[in-house]
């Protein structure tokens, strides 16, 4: 045997080794949990890891960013506060524990910290066996959102979602479905029964031919109707058919997660004091007072969505508005008994608006768009002038009231009574007394 087979016989025995050596100290992987890596701040997400035992009883939970497997297989690993920092949205027992895989359902809750990594920390161990089998974790990240957008649109909304096309030649179709819907569901038409009601469930917005398809994208725009669930998921589904006649598809799901219907109300900003209340010169000394001022102020808020996290910024119209109307009723002696307006002044976010045609009215109709849609709340600040002997009515109320994605106000589309629209208060007669003379 000459020197160059055994230098090649050594290097084979070598390398036969080092890889034993390799399968024998193999560190196994502990990533094997599945789910987005990046969800936002209150959103809805399923994770999934495989089990080792489908009769063994699994475990989820969310943790610190420093929990490790060992953590949690030991038991030495404290989670986030459930209730608080996330919730468990819960599963259909079919579908937590499927194909060999334990299934968890979890929504970020809005206190959690954004731009933070977490665990989401995963254990089973056998029925009434407190030693747990398997540990595993997964990092996620959490970002920061605001609720209304295209995958967190709320109840009334109108959104518009696309897909880039395999061939602009082909057939789309679109429809809404149950969450856990899948792709290949759709291509086998096994969704088709599932499938929610375009009718009452939600509406297709009519696009024109250029808008349906372009740049290479199927484009479909819908609205969420009544019957859809608040705080329920489900999926967009898309089907696309080959021209030919073979008839070949692919189909492409998205989740989504619908949120509760915009709600903006207004309200006395200083309901203690200014509900019924004396007017501004009350409890002075005034010797022929001809004329008296009062300043009042409302506030126009979004509350849903709650902040935080607040109405989405930077999507849709990027902006909300609605109308205003205040009103003067007075009643007292006078012939002239309503008061009017001073002035107006409306401030949001950066932004300050003033309502100069108001002034000496006792009925002003205005508007105001809101920008970005982010901004809540709007600060109006009201001076009346009053009529001396005669006590004001006054009304605030605001209409009209709609979204970044067209969505209606909750009170007015479903015609909610004292919904939160309209705000009354009194403003009590000033005694018009005259001028203080001595008789001796």
């Amino acid at each position: 045997m000459n020197k160059m087979k055994m230098n090649a016989m050594r290097e084979k025995y070598w390398v036969t080794i080092l890889g034993l050596l390799l399968l024998l100290f193999a560190v196994p992987s502990w990533a094997q949990i599945t789910g987005v890596l990046a969800p936002l701040n209150y959103s809805v997400q399923v994770y999934s890891n495989p089990m080792n035992d489908i009769n063994n009883v699994p475990h989820w939970a969310l943790y610190p960013e420093s929990t490790s497997p060992l953590d949690i297989q030991n038991g030495t690993a404290t989670p986030l506060t459930l209730g608080t920092d996330y919730s468990v949205v819960a599963l259909p027992p079919a579908q937590q524990i499927a194909g060999g895989r334990s299934y968890f359902r979890i929504q970020f809750s809005v206190t959690i910290l954004v731009a933070t990594n977490f665990k989401i920390g995963y254990r089973e161990n056998l029925a009434g066996d407190i030693i747990f089998e398997k540990a595993e974790v997964l990092t996620v990240t959490v970002s920061p959102t605001a609720i209304g957008g295209n995958m967190l649109p709320l109840k009334y909304s109108a959104h518009t979602y696309s897909i880039l096309m395999g061939d602009v030649g082909f057939t789309p179709n679109w429809g809404l479905y149950p969450e856990g819907t899948t792709a290949a569901e759709i291509e086998d038409g096994s969704a088709a029964a599932k499938a929610l009601d375009p009718l009452t469930d939600y509406s297709v917005v009519p696009l024109t031919p250029a808008e349906q398809i372009a740049g290479g994208r199927s484009y479909w725009k819908i609205i969420f109707n009544r019957n859809i669930d608040p705080m329920t998921s489900y999926v967009i589904g898309y089907k696309e058919t080959t021209a030919d006649l073979n008839k070949c598809l692919t189909a492409a799901v998205q989740s989504i997660t619908v949120q509760p219907a915009f709600d903006v109300d207004v309200v006395l900003t200083d309901p203690v004091n200014d509900g019924f209340r004396c007017g501004d010169d009350s409890d002075r000394l005034f010797e022929n007072l001809t004329t008296s001022t009062t300043t009042i102020e409302y506030t126009v808020l979004v509350v849903s969505p709650a902040t935080p996290p607040g109405y989405v910024a930077g999507e849709g119209t990027d902006s909300w508005s609605f109308d205003f109307k205040i009103s003067l009723v007075g009643d007292g002696p006078d012939v002239i008994k309503n008061a009017t307006i001073e002035s107006i002044t409306a401030v949001e976010g950066a932004n300050t608006h003033t309502y100069s045609s108001a002034n000496g009215l006792s009925v002003f109709p205005g508007d105001l768009t809101v920008t970005p849609a982010s901004v809540t709340p709007v600060q109006f600040t009201v001076v009346y002038n009053e009529v001396l002997g005669s006590t004001q009515n006054v009304t605030f109320e605001i209409s009209n009231i709609f979204g970044a994605f067209y969505e209606p106000d909750v009170d007015e589309e479903e015609n909610i009574a004292n919904g939160g629209n309209k705000v009354t208060h009194t403003i009590y007669s000033m005694p018009n007394v005259g001028e203080l003379t001595a008789l001796n």
